[in-house]
């Protein structure tokens, strides 16, 4: 039985194309704007074209008097053979998940995820948020 990912690979490429995996596979980018494969599979996108619209989107929302930022992005629920991953970090190195660190805003009741760093702007010299997407 072919996965999700096979399933998409042979809707969005040719024959030629599944056969060489560094254009088809996880980490291909045959649109070559920097987005690979396995993010625009997690993300809805056709990974032939530019992603000009549909990529995560970094926000900032004020609560209780401190501001926080926000990761906006589309989840596929359908989508068995991925995980979405928030992370944050205060150097780009070393990045922490879960619910120390972020907490989904959104009522869960659209695809599109928001979620909010617990770490407000200001209580660190520097914060960062990224989604994480992989694949077993």
């Amino acid at each position: 039985m072919k996965s999700q990912f096979e399933n998409w690979r042979e809707q969005n490429f040719t024959t030629a194309q599944l056969s060489n995996w560094s254009y088809s596979g996880d980490t291909g980018d045959p649109a070559n704007d920097g987005t690979p494969n396995l993010i625009k599979y997690a993300l809805g996108l056709n990974p032939n074209k530019p992603a000009a619209s549909g990529m995560p989107v970094l926000g900032q929302v004020a609560l209780n008097g401190k501001t926080y930022l926000t990761l906006t992005f589309t989840e596929q629920p359908a989508l068995t053979d991925i995980t979405y991953t928030v992370q944050v970090s205060s150097d780009l190195q070393n990045w922490q998940s879960g619910s120390l660190y972020t907490v989904r805003t959104d009522n869960g009741t659209t695809n599109t995820a928001v979620f909010r760093d617990l770490t407000a702007i200001g209580d660190a010299p520097r914060h960062f948020m990224r989604l994480s997407i992989a694949r077993p």
